[in-house]
């Protein structure tokens, strides 16, 4: 039985789906791109609700099947749920759901797409954090196009230390070009656009507000790290349907598609399948440069002074981002 079979689904819901969007007004909307999230789904549905409120969450469901999700689903009376097929990221695509970006555009100050395990958050200061207090910011700055909202990546086994830095030590450098976009309605996008992270350092604007936080926890539960791989491998076309974690480790040619980088893809992998999920354990360290701790209680921990002072000036540094877009480009 299809616990799911409720579910709009896109593109013959579209016009109900439409509807939907537009029947409440909001500061901000956010799209959830997910599958199978078993983990992440139910937390990242109370925080984000805390946010913006669950008439303001659509939910992008890409195909679950698992009966836990249907059951988190129904815990929450008023989401917006539709199911989609085709390729797991066309949903960032503009021309391909053009009704949807226009009924966000005409709905919401500001939109943003995100994943499952990315947490969204407030930089108040370098020692503060409030999701809270999202909205307000975004209205008290309604005057920026967009934000590029700052990826930062969990240590290992954590779902609160984050890494800071780049591999040479630039902070929040590759954070500024990989994260999530939140875009304000009416910024000309261009229907061929992709809303994305990494697109945003293709826009010619001079000045941003860097406060706005996206913590990724790409690292914290082995298992679904495992199943997400899989999961990506096989709906990009990499892999055939139904292989599993073991058929990738026995067969060096299992790739359809003979790219350098999907061999580099899947030899990654296989290594990480065969580390230990032990060091997916949480550990009591202290903290370390370059790491950064966004508890849950609201306070943002540094090693040292210095590097609070650091990211303070990152936060206050309206011109950072093109900067680093530009030194990107020239790459």
């Amino acid at each position: 039985m299809d616990e799911l079979s409720y579910l709009m689904t896109w593109p013959a819901d579209e016009d109900r789906l439409r509807q939907r969007v537009l029947r409440s007004k909001a500061t901000l909307k956010i799209v959830l791109k997910t599958k199978d999230e078993i983990e992440f789904l139910d937390d990242w549905l109370r925080w984000h609700i805390a946010i913006c409120g669950t008439e303001n969450i659509i939910v992008f469901d890409h195909g679950s099947t698992l009966p836990k999700i249907a059951e988190i689903y129904r815990a929450y009376p008023g989401l917006i749920l539709c199911r989609y097929e085709g390729h797991l990221d066309g949903i960032h695509h503009k021309g391909s759901f053009q009704s949807l970006y226009q009924a966000l555009e005409a709905s919401a100050l500001y939109y943003a797409f995100i994943d499952t395990d990315e947490f969204v958050t407030l930089a108040v200061n370098s020692s503060t954090h409030d999701k809270d207090k999202l909205t307000d910011f975004l209205r008290e700055n309604s005057h920026i196009d967009v934000f590029p909202g700052i990826s930062l990546n969990n240590r290992l086994g954590s779902r609160e230390r984050v890494y800071l830095t780049s591999q040479n030590g630039q902070l929040g450098a590759p954070g500024l070009l990989w994260g999530k976009p939140f875009v304000k309605s009416g910024t000309d996008l261009g229907t061929d656009s992709w809303l994305h992270s990494c697109w945003i350092k293709k826009i010619d604007h001079t000045k941003f507000k860097n406060n706005i936080i996206v913590l990724h926890l790409n690292q914290f539960y082995f298992e679904r790290q495992k199943r997400v791989a899989l999961s990506k491998f096989i709906s990009k076309g990499r892999i055939p349907s139904g292989t599993t974690a073991e058929q990738i480790l026995a067969d060096d040619n299992i790739a359809l598609d003979k790219s350098e980088e999907t061999r580099r893809l899947l030899s990654e992998f296989r290594k990480f399948v065969n580390s230990d999920a032990g060091d997916w354990a949480i550990k009591d360290e202290p903290l370390y440069g370059g790491i950064a701790e966004f508890s849950e209680t609201g306070s943002i921990l540094h090693p040292s002074q210095e590097q609070a002072d650091e990211f303070q000036r990152l936060l206050d540094d309206d011109t950072i981002f093109p900067r680093v877009a530009k030194q990107s480009a020239s790459r």
